[in-house]
């Protein structure tokens, strides 16, 4: 009779035990919005929570570096912007320059004013992002992930908007042509002047 009786309080306490822990345990989802507080709760639920706080960080991520990928583009557009602004004012010179009647002191003019934008263009090539970082990199361009398998690179190299225009000889940079434009232009020989200015016209045409 003891026996049974101890029996049944124990029960009687295990039970009272499990619905404190119940009570307790939806204070917790209550209070935290959570129903599953660890794996063991439901594992096959827990793993779905998993997969999804996953792929909303990978979201976040994404579009952190799609906003990156922008700022960076549009920086780099209004870099270019300003390179297309020197290399017509280029042409212009040129053809100014090619024109016999002018004098030395107007060559060296022009030839001052070309060597003033080869520089220009220098600058520009060598540009920094907000981050400090090349915004026309040597080599090879970041290429940043976007997306599932996505990845876009924000701008091109420095090779392959300054230094690969189609010349006569060969590939040139933007800087070096525009620097020979201005030697061209002071050369005083007239036939060799001539001669190299042509040359340079149509190096510059190819910059443009």
């Amino acid at each position: 009779m003891i026996t049974g009786t101890r029996y049944r309080l124990q029960l009687e306490i295990n039970r009272q035990a499990a619905i404190r822990r119940d009570i307790e345990r939806a204070q917790v989802d209550v209070s935290t919005g959570k129903r599953i507080q660890t794996p063991s709760d439901d594992p096959v639920a827990a793993g779905r929570v998993a997969i999804v706080n996953r792929n909303q960080a990978n979201e976040a991520s994404y579009k952190s570096n799609l906003q990156s990928v922008e700022a960076q583009s549009a920086r780099a557009d209004t870099t270019l912007g300003l390179v297309t602004n020197g290399v017509t004012r280029v042409s212009e010179l040129m053809i100014q320059a090619s024109s016999d009647t002018l004098s030395d002191e107007n060559r060296a003019t022009i030839a001052l004013e070309l060597r003033s934008i080869a520089t220009e263009m220098t600058n520009l090539a060598n540009s920094r992002d907000a981050n400090g970082n090349d915004l026309f990199p040597t080599g090879t361009t970041l290429s940043i992930p976007v997306g599932d398998a996505i990845s876009l690179s924000a701008t091109g190299t420095r090779d392959d908007i300054f230094g690969s225009v189609p010349t006569a000889n060969g590939p040139g940079d933007l800087s070096a042509i525009i620097n020979a434009a201005a030697d061209a232009i002071e050369i005083s020989d007239p036939v060799l002047r001539h001669a190299a200015v042509g040359v340079s016209i149509d190096d510059v045409n190819s910059a443009v």
